[in-house]
C-alpha cells in the first residue's frame, strides 16, 4: 500500500516537473530555455501538452542549440507523433539554417518509421538531393533506409546519391539503405550491376555488391558481376561481399565455382579466401576441381582458419578420392590444433558413412 502511494506521488512529482519544464521553455534565459529542452528530451512518453510546447519551440526559438534540442526530444517520443509535429519538422529539414536542427529533424522524423506520411518521404528526398551538409544527407538517407519498401522516386534518388555525392559516408549510406531492400526492380539491379563493372569508384562498387547480396534472387546479370568483381583487382571489401552474395545461391554455377576456386588460389586476403571456401561449403555435393582446390589449401594456405575451413568442407562431402583423404591424414600432424581436430573429425565423418553403406 504505502509502495502504491509512493509511486503515485512520483507520478504526480513527474507531472509538476513536466508543467513547469514547459513554462521554463519560454524563459527570457536561453540556458534556462535550453535546459528545459533537454530534459523534456529524456521522457520517452510526453503528455501532448509538453509535446505542443517542444514544436513552439522548434517552430520560434532563435537559439540554434534550443531548437535543436527540442526537435532531438520530439524525436525520442515512443509514440506516433501528431501530425503537427511532422509537418514542423518537415519545415525545418527545408528551411531552418542551422545544420544541427535540420539533422535532428531528420534523424526524428526517422524514428517514425511506422508511420512516414509520403510528405516525410518527400521532404527526406529533398534534403539528401540538396542539403549542403553531408551529415544531413546521411541522416536523410537512413530515415529512408528504414522503410520497409521505398517508392520508385526514393530508390532512384538513393542510386543517384551512391554514385554520385560527393562524400564517401552518404554514398556508403545510400548502399546501405538500399541493401534493406529485399527486392529492387530490374532497371535498378542494371545499375547496380553497371556500378560493380564500369563505377572506378571502391565505395560505389562496394555498395552495389551490399546491395545485389541482399537480394532474395539474383539474375545471371547479375551473379556475372559478383564473378567479375571476385577476379578483378577491386577492394578487398568489395571482393569479400561479392563471394558473400554468391554464397547465399541455392545451387552454384560452374562459372561461380571456378571463381570461388580463383579466390582460394589466388586473393592475397586472407579473410576473402576464407569466404570463398565457406562459399564452396554450402554445397552438397562439388565438382572434383573444388575438391583438389580444397585438397591444395589443406596442404599450401598460410592460415589455418582457411585451412581449418577446407577440411571440414572435405569431410562433410560424400565421397572423396585418394588424395583428399590422404590430405585430410596429414593435417591430423599440422601445427595447428584447429586444422587437426577438423582434419580428425571429416576422417571420423567419412568412416561412418563408409561403415553406414557396409551395413546396408
Amino acid at each position: 500500500m504505502n509502495q502504491a502511494k509512493q509511486i503515485e506521488l512520483d507520478e504526480s512529482e513527474i507531472s509538476v516537473l513536466i508543467r513547469d519544464l514547459i513554462e521554463k521553455l519560454q524563459n527570457e534565459s536561453r540556458e534556462i530555455r535550453y535546459e528545459a529542452a533537454l530534459i523534456l528530451g529524456n521522457e520517452e512518453t510526453l503528455p501532448s501538452e509538453a509535446v505542443s510546447a517542444l514544436i513552439f519551440a522548434m517552430e520560434t526559438d532563435k537559439d540554434d542549440d534550443v531548437r535543436s534540442k527540442a526537435v532531438r526530444a520530439l524525436g525520442k517520443q515512443e509514440t506516433i507523433l501528431p501530425l503537427e509535429a511532422i509537418a514542423a519538422m518537415i519545415d525545418a529539414m527545408k528551411t531552418d539554417k542551422n545544420d544541427d536542427v535540420r539533422y535532428e529533424a531528420a534523424r526524428a522524423l526517422g524514428n517514425q518509421e511506422n508511420y512516414m506520411p509520403s510528405e516525410a518521404i518527400s521532404a527526406l528526398i529533398y534534403a539528401m538531393e540538396t542539403d549542403k551538409n553531408d551529415d544531413v544527407r546521411s541522416e536523410a538517407i537512413r530515415a529512408l533506409g528504414k522503410q520497409i519498401t521505398l517508392s520508385s522516386q526514393a530508390v532512384s534518388a538513393l542510386i543517384y546519391a551512391m554514385e554520385r555525392d560527393k562524400d564517401g559516408n552518404v554514398r556508403a549510406e545510400a548502399a546501405r539503405a538500399l541493401s534493406y531492400q529485399e527486392t529492387l526492380p530490374s532497371e535498378v539491379i542494371s545499375v547496380l550491376v553497371s556500378a560493380i563493372k564500369e563505377n572506378v569508384n571502391e565505395e560505389v562498387r562496394y555498395g552495389a555488391a551490399l546491395i545485389l547480396g541482399n537480394q532474395e534472387t539474383l539474375s545471371s546479370e547479375a551473379i556475372s558481376a559478383l564473378i567479375f568483381a571476385v577476379k578483378e583487382n577491386v577492394r578487398g571489401e568489395t571482393r569479400y561481399t561479392a563471394i558473400r552474395a554468391l554464397s547465399k545461391q541455392i545451387t552454384l554455377s560452374s562459372e561461380t565455382v571456378s571463381a570461388l576456386i580463383f579466390a582460394m588460389e589466388m586473393d592475397k586476403d586472407r579473410g576473402v579466401r576464407y569466404a570463398a571456401v565457406k562459399a564452396l561449403g554450402k554445397q552438397k555435393k562439388l565438382p572434383s576441381n573444388a575438391i583438389l582446390a580444397l585438397i591444395l589449401a589443406i596442404e599450401k594456405d598460410e592460415h589455418s582458419d582457411v585451412r581449418a575451413q577446407s577440411a571440414r568442407i572435405l569431410g562433410a562431402q560424400e565421397t572423396l578420392p585418394i588424395q583428399a583423404i590422404s590430405t585430410l591424414f596429414l593435417a591430423t600432424k599440422d601445427d595447428s590444433e584447429y586444422v587437426r581436430r577438423n582434419a580428425a573429425q571429416a576422417l571420423e565423418s567419412l568412416a561412418v558413412r563408409w561403415v553406414r553403406k557396409l551395413c546396408v
